[in-house]
C-alpha cells in the first residue's frame, strides 16, 4: 500500500504543475484511474482474510 501512495506523489506533483492544461488533456482521466485503483488495492488489502493470514502473524 505504502509503494502505491509513495508512486503516486510525482504523479500528483505532475499533475500540479501542469494544471492550467490538465482539465483538457487526458491528465484528469489518468488521475481519476491511478485513485481507482489506490483505492481498490487499499480497501483488498484492509478487508482480505486471505491477505491477514498471510502477512499478520
Amino acid at each position: 500500500m505504502g509503494l502505491e501512495i509513495v508512486n503516486f506523489i510525482p504523479f500528483c506533483v505532475n499533475f500540479f504543475m501542469s494544471y492550467e492544461s490538465a482539465v483538457q488533456s487526458s491528465l484528469m482521466t489518468g488521475v481519476s484511474v491511478r485513485l481507482i485503483w489506490i483505492g481498490l488495492w487499499v480497501c483488498y488489502f484492509l478487508m482480505s482474510k486471505r491477505v491477514k493470514k498471510t502477512f499478520v502473524h
